[in-house]
């Protein structure tokens, strides 16, 4: 599976997910991905088969609904609840963690999925 993070999760957890072998990239470090609109970059993360990893649900699912209304799919949403994952540098890594097992259990991605991500055990 291939991961993008949206614009409010540091590179640090992207470079770290990297590094474990996940294809992961962060929305701010690729130029033309950074202050893009959700619903572009939603339909670009699809063009690229990239989930997207979120703390923005509500925008997010909102943006899912429309697309499924309209039979249309993304590439996957992974939503992130704040109370559930610190997203302060230095507090990642048990979100890295549970991305780890994320992708772990979804070898062949989540093709238009959404998901609450779990903090691993």
């Amino acid at each position: 599976m291939r991961l993008a993070l949206d614009e409010h999760l540091s590179p640090a957890i992207a470079a770290s997910l990297v590094e474990r072998g996940v294809d992961a990239l962060a929305v701010v470090e690729v130029e033309e991905l950074a202050g893009m609109a959700d619903v572009v970059l939603l339909a670009r993360m699809a063009r690229l088969d990239r989930a997207l990893v979120t703390a923005d649900s509500e925008d997010f699912a909102r943006l899912d609904h429309l697309l499924r209304r309209r039979g249309e799919r993304h590439a996957g949403l992974i939503y992130l609840a704040p109370t559930r994952f610190d997203l302060r540098r230095g507090q990642q890594a048990p979100l890295v963690a549970a991305l780890m097992r994320f992708v772990a259990d979804h070898p062949d991605g989540i093709h238009g999925g959404a998901y609450w991500l779990e903090p691993a055990l």
